[in-house]
């Protein structure tokens, strides 16, 4: 995947904000967004003041580093990957998902469905992820069929483990005001509201 940047963007803002410290589902979308390199065209359109910059070198250099820190965790994280029906699409995005997950020593506990599968057997896997200590993420592969509630298989996946962010807690939390602040900024600003009341 080809990406334009500012020419005056920081590396680390090159890298998607990888932070020594980031947190797994951190690590997950990272993976996630690399392994989608490869199903996405370059083409982008170039303006002045920019640069072009080589997606894929990027992505490898984001997966080297994912692998070092999973490498250092006391423990493989895990991912499930639930995927209904046979979607050519779908297929090709998990398999692209669970091979980048393999290469940085991520656990694969995904699930395949047939089309048929019922909402009750699809909630319930959701549910015995969601008690899995050893699942830390969870993605449903969308679109799914029909006759299954997109929204209540969605809102089934507990909220720390919402790969994606589709859950409406996710929603709220990425849209929530006051999100770009420092935790000392913040709490400074809550007492001195308190004070004055």
């Amino acid at each position: 995947m080809t990406m334009l940047i500012g020419a005056t963007t920081p590396r680390r803002e090159i890298h998607r904000g990888v932070d020594r410290s980031v947190t797994f589902l951190s690590l997950l979308v990272l993976l996630l967004f690399s392994a989608a390199d490869s199903l996405v065209g370059a083409g982008s359109p170039t303006w002045p003041a920019t640069r072009l910059i080589d997606g894929k070198t990027i992505a490898a250099e984001v997966r080297g580093e994912v692998a070092v820190a999973v490498a250092a965790l006391p423990a493989p994280p895990g991912l499930a990957v639930i995927l209904v029906g046979d979607r050519p699409d779908s297929r090709a995005y998990v398999r692209m998902k669970k091979k980048a997950c393999v290469a940085a020593g991520i656990a694969d506990f995904g699930l395949d469905f047939p089309a048929d599968v019922s909402q009750e057997e699809l909630l319930a896997a959701v549910a015995n992820f969601n008690a899995d200590e050893r699942v830390h993420g969870i993605l449903v592969q969308l679109p799914l069929p029909p006759h299954i509630d997109e929204a209540a298989v969605i809102n089934a996946v507990d909220v720390a483990k919402d790969v994606d962010g589709l859950h409406p807690l996710s929603f709220a939390a990425l849209a929530a005001t006051g999100t770009h602040q420092s935790s000392s900024s913040s709490s400074s600003s809550s007492s001195s509201s308190s004070s004055s009341d």
